[in-house]
């Protein structure tokens, strides 16, 4: 049987044989240069390397809007008035930047459900929040921003 360098055995579509009992001319080619887009995996990479540049974000999002929130928070709003609100002024400009870098470079709504979904995040758009994601992102971005001064 024919096999690829994967050990995936190769077949002829049009006849079903094994590639090693064709002739060579009737043999598969295998296109290695073939740069079809996987728009989902475009998505998840521009989110990951946004994320690696908001790693304080990253863990405010992944852990206070962890799979099982709810448990530990009445609601959205009681996260944030803790986390966000009562923060100091240095975690809140941090928390900000990151905001403002991931506004910046995550442009769809489909980006940010794709940032959740890596974090492991129970954050559900659509019931948990009123608002589109990148919405949601921008107010958090600036109740984040609200008292801070020279701002």
């Amino acid at each position: 049987m024919g096999e690829d360098v994967l050990g995936v055995v190769v077949v002829s579509r049009s006849s079903g044989e094994c590639a090693d009992s064709l002739p060579a001319k009737q043999k598969p080619k295998v296109n290695h240069s073939d740069k079809r887009r996987n728009p989902m995996a475009e998505l998840e990479i521009n989110v990951r390397l946004a994320l690696e540049q908001a790693p304080r974000l990253k863990n405010f999002l992944g852990a206070e809007f962890n799979q099982d929130w709810t448990l530990d928070w009445g609601s959205v709003e009681a996260v944030l008035k803790a986390r966000i609100d009562e923060a100091d002024e240095t975690r809140r400009r941090e928390l900000l930047r990151e905001a403002q870098l991931l506004l910046r470079t995550l442009h769809s709504d489909d980006e940010f459900v794709v940032l959740l979904d890596f974090l492991g995040s129970g954050l559900v758009p659509g019931i948990d929040i009123d608002e589109s994601p990148r919405t949601w992102l921008k107010h958090l971005h600036d109740r984040m921003q609200s008292g801070l001064s020279g701002v």
